[in-house]
């Protein structure tokens, strides 16, 4: 069962997940990684993907006392951060 050996009571309802907090649809749920998969993913040290969470320049979960990441999250930020290439006769102002 879920809740099993968590410290954070939950019990599953159907298709939906109870916390002490509030109801959570199964299927809203996103895969979660990782800081050391993040940093493979990106290519960049595990210790660059600490700085920024520490930084706060990356949104995260806290999963007990472990930090997590939604790859959905990851993917907007890094799209956000996306410079289109600016050449001579290609992009023009």
């Amino acid at each position: 069962m879920l809740g099993s050996g968590n410290k954070v009571p939950t019990s599953i309802i159907g298709n939906m997940i109870k916390t002490p907090n509030k109801m959570v649809t199964v299927s809203s749920l996103q895969p979660l990684v990782s800081v050391n998969t993040l940093a493979g993913l990106l290519d960049v040290s595990p210790r660059t993907v600490r700085g920024w969470v520490l930084e706060r320049k990356i949104p995260y979960h806290k999963v007990g006392k472990l930090v997590r990441f939604s790859l959905v999250e990851v993917r907007g930020l890094v799209e956000a951060g996306r410079v289109e290439a600016h050449v001579k006769g290609i992009l023009t102002d």
